[in-house]
């Protein structure tokens, strides 16, 4: 991604089973925390850009480790959905809702659907349009996704604030 004239490298995180200390970093890279302002505006920029639906065929056989949780996935088409959920209290704090289900029917949870963005994926064809059905399939995983976020903000929260006064 090229923005403000400067490449953008991807996220530079471990690797399972590796250290943060271990990560090759390339020469000349700066590296910036989620709250300084240039990753601010680069955050900005991406929640701002505009997505079109596009088929993404994920290569399970090319990752660059296993993921046992997708290998049962091989094979199954559907559709996946990412938003972000912005919860402002002491804090701003963003969360990435990941409505995703199979042809067949069967929702695949967030924590199972974030693990596709470590594939490498090829994009096909031309922008795609959903149906009324899928967008409505869409929001009421959203929905039960959204409530489990803040279920477990307030769980967390209330266990923090009993902590605190303990």
């Amino acid at each position: 991604m090229i923005f403000f004239t400067a490449v953008i490298h991807s996220l530079l995180r471990p690797q399972i089973g590796q250290r943060k200390s271990d990560i090759t970093v390339p020469n000349h890279t700066n590296i910036y925390r989620v709250g300084h302002p240039l990753a601010k505006k680069i955050l900005m920029a991406c929640k701002e850009a505009i997505t079109p639906i596009k088929e993404l065929v994920f290569d399970y056989s090319n990752a660059p480790t296993q993921i046992s949780v997708l290998k049962s996935r091989i094979g199954d088409s559907g559709w996946m959905q990412v938003s972000y959920l912005t919860i402002s209290s002491f804090e701003e704090e963003d969360y990435f809702i990941f409505a995703n289900y199979t042809d067949k029917g069967l929702i695949l949870d967030a924590d199972i659907s974030q693990h596709f963005f470590s594939l490498p994926a090829t994009i096909i064809g031309d922008q795609l349009s959903i149906s009324v059905d899928q967008e409505e399939q869409f929001e009421q995983i959203k929905q039960k996704e959204t409530e489990s976020v803040l279920s477990f903000l307030s769980i967390s929260g209330t266990e923090g604030f009993d902590q605190m006064y303990d």
